[in-house]
């Protein structure tokens, strides 16, 4: 009988994304199924509920060694390399901004599969709280927005003037952001916002045809209130919007990073986030003012030198975390039966949509889109 491990996330204090019993106990059924000390212990979950649904509780290190291990957040590289060779990792591993967390699982022959790079024959994510996502973020984003002092720079010009948001981005991300920007992210102050009570929001919304266009950014950026990064990107090595161009946004304006990419100096080139020179924040922390100490640990070859109000978490759905793994448990069940009860590279000719789904998000298929790629410029 196989084993599947479920590790606790511990990197922050106010990661609390562990799978809910239900999920586990289903789990059960493919495996004899193995969780941390703790586990559920952020969701205030007893742990006897995971022994209920037939875990077994055992100390982190053995998880570690199971067939499978499933986690949200991508374990740190001290605990992959405790993985066994030809074990599975199921997570979100988020290859294109982590190209040495690839190179180190390639190595160690584990079989990674990418909980984000989980789509359906349409290129739809399977896995996915993307709505969780950009709620979350507009809805602190629109608190620091709608605070009396903006308000009343707002309205000490000539004409008063809706709060303009732009989001940047109009995929599934960017989508949701555009909805959940037009309701200021929150349904309570959205009402208040209908009476009058507050000031109104326009948003615009800009694909890749005019992100490239600075000229016009730059036109715009002098009226944005809300700058919004909800974008995916082919090329991570290269920011968006320069730092240079946030000089035209109002003192007052916020930065909503939804996309939350993560700076990796270590990479060649250097992997870098949309917005140049904002920080990354995480559950412990995500509202940054100009004079954080958090832009101290951005590389240096990165400018930083305007600044504004940032609000960025790398995981915004992590904010409602019992939703996000309700949502995530009934997405990933039929998935992981594919997984385990068939073969985890299923090839991509298969009849079952999980297994072809399964086979695009392996770093086999990851790796030999790249080296095709790689040609192709040659």
């Amino acid at each position: 009988m196989v084993t599947i491990g479920f590790p606790r996330m511990n990197e922050e204090a106010g990661e609390r994304r562990d799978f809910l019993p239900d999920f586990v106990s289903e789990a059960g059924r493919l495996g004899k199924v193995l969780v941390e000390e703790g586990y559920g212990q952020g969701l205030g979950i007893p742990i006897t509920e995971y022994v209920k649904a037939g875990a077994a509780v055992v100390p982190r290190a053995k998880i570690f060694s199971c067939d499978y291990v499933l986690v949200i957040r991508c374990p740190a590289d001290k605990e992959l390399k405790l993985m066994r060779p030809n074990s599975a990792l199921i997570s979100m591993i988020h290859r294109s901004t982590h190209p040495l967390r690839v190179k180190q699982l390639l190595s160690q022959k584990i079989r990674g599969i990418s909980m984000d790079a989980l789509v359906d024959d349409a290129g739809n994510r399977l896995v996915e709280a993307l709505e969780l996502t950009a709620w979350g973020g507009m809805d602190v984003a629109c608190g620091e927005l709608f605070n009396q002092e903006t308000i009343n720079a707002l309205s000490r010009g000539k004409v008063k003037r809706p709060f303009k948001i732009v989001v940047l981005g109009t995929g599934r991300v960017g989508r949701h952001a555009v909805n959940a920007a037009v309701h200021s992210g929150n349904l309570e102050r959205y009402a208040k916002m209908v009476k009058g009570h507050l000031p109104a929001i326009a948003v615009e919304a800009l694909g890749r045809s005019l992100t490239c266009n600075k000229e016009y950014l730059k036109s715009i950026f002098k009226k944005t209130d809300m700058l919004v990064d909800a974008t995916s990107r082919t090329d991570v090595h290269m920011p968006i919007i320069p730092n240079s161009l946030l000089k035209e946004l109002p003192s007052w304006a916020v930065i909503l990073d939804i996309a939350a990419d993560a700076y990796d100096a270590s990479a060649t080139p250097p992997v870098v986030k949309a917005i140049e020179g904002i920080p990354t924040g995480n559950l412990d922390k995500y509202i940054f003012r100009k004079d954080d100490p958090a832009y101290s640990g951005i590389p240096k070859f990165v400018d930083t030198t305007n600044r504004r109000t940032v609000v960025s978490c790398y995981s915004w759905p992590g904010l409602q975390p019992s939703k996000c793994m309700k949502i995530y448990g009934v997405q990933l069940m039929p998935l992981m039966r594919a997984l385990i009860e068939k073969h985890p590279y299923a090839p991509r000719e298969s009849g079952d949509m999980y297994e072809r789904s399964l086979f695009r998000a392996s770093d086999e298929f990851f790796s030999r889109q790249n080296k095709l790629q790689q040609e192709a410029i040659v």
